[in-house]
């Protein structure tokens, strides 16, 4: 799915892919970050923290996939 939406959004000519998940989630941010998404923030909630993973569309190297 994440190749499908980067490709869909290179296509559709989006400068970054966003996405969220729980900021505790190590297994997911690694996913995440080998699809070559940035941690670019996290945001905090009283019952729980959401990391916010960011990626380049335009950079050569995020337009394919990161594995």
């Amino acid at each position: 799915m994440l190749d499908f939406a980067r490709t869909l959004g290179v296509t559709e000519g989006v400068s970054y892919f966003r996405l969220d998940c729980a900021a505790d989630n190590a297994p997911l941010t690694q996913i995440y970050r080998t699809y070559g998404f940035d941690h670019v923030g996290q945001k905090d909630f009283p019952e729980f923290s959401v990391a916010l993973m960011q990626v380049n569309l335009n950079d050569h190297d995020a337009a394919g996939s990161g594995r």
